[in-house]
């Protein structure tokens, strides 16, 4: 697959230099004009930061950058700002994600889970939730959050499982987050996991229970 500037600033109508720092506004107006079939992800650029990029040079050696693509319905990526970071001319950049592409920022939130203002929190009696969760589902969580036993649940707690990295669910997101929409209120699961969600899974997350 190959799709060339020229191309696709006719099909929307915004020269390069409009793209800089509007990469998933791009992502989204490429699919919107049909040039590709796919979906808009959002989350961390993780691949290397010319000092030289325009806006986000400064920040080259952070490791990270907020970023836009599209995931291509092959799983491969089509970036269309992916020459902002390098420092590049501009083109289409189309390949497989090689780490570099970290949707919803799993990877940060992964490295973050040992700090202690992402520990499971304390039991709030005063904002309980019934939250029923099969046993192998509790377990599993209870394990993550380091505990001997959860009996129960309170907002904050329902909220540390939605803020979970994607990965750590290990599949049971399918029930744990119509789970959470249900009880608390969807707006808990970082929004990038919800879009990620209802495009693997085909399911379209309700609030039932607005949050609070």
């Amino acid at each position: 697959m190959k799709i060339s500037i020229t191309k696709t600033v006719k099909a929307i109508g915004h020269p390069p230099e409009d793209w800089i720092g509007n990469c998933y506004a791009i992502a989204c107006q490429i699919l919107e004009a049909g040039l590709v079939k796919g979906r808009a992800a959002y989350g961390h650029f993780r691949g290397e930061v010319s000092p030289d990029a325009p806006r986000f040079g400064e920040d080259h050696h952070r490791g990270w950058q907020r970023h836009g693509w599209i995931i291509l319905e092959d799983g491969r990526v089509l970036d269309p700002t992916r020459w902002v970071f390098e420092a590049k001319k501009p083109y289409i950049y189309v390949g497989p994600n090689d780490h570099e592409y970290d949707e919803g920022g799993s990877e940060l939130r992964k490295a973050m889970m040992h700090l202690d203002f992402r520990a499971f929190p304390e039991y709030d009696k005063e904002r309980h939730v019934e939250f029923s969760l099969e046993p192998d589902d509790l377990l599993h969580y209870t394990m993550l959050a380091k505990q001997k036993n959860i009996n129960r649940w309170s907002l904050q707690r329902v909220s540390w499982i939605a803020n979970l990295p994607y990965e750590y669910h290990e599949g049971r997101e399918e029930r744990i987050y119509p789970l959470i929409s249900k009880v608390a209120g969807k707006c808990l699961i970082p929004f990038d996991y919800q879009k990620r969600f209802e495009a693997e899974h085909g399911i379209e997350l309700v609030d039932e229970k607005h949050c609070v």
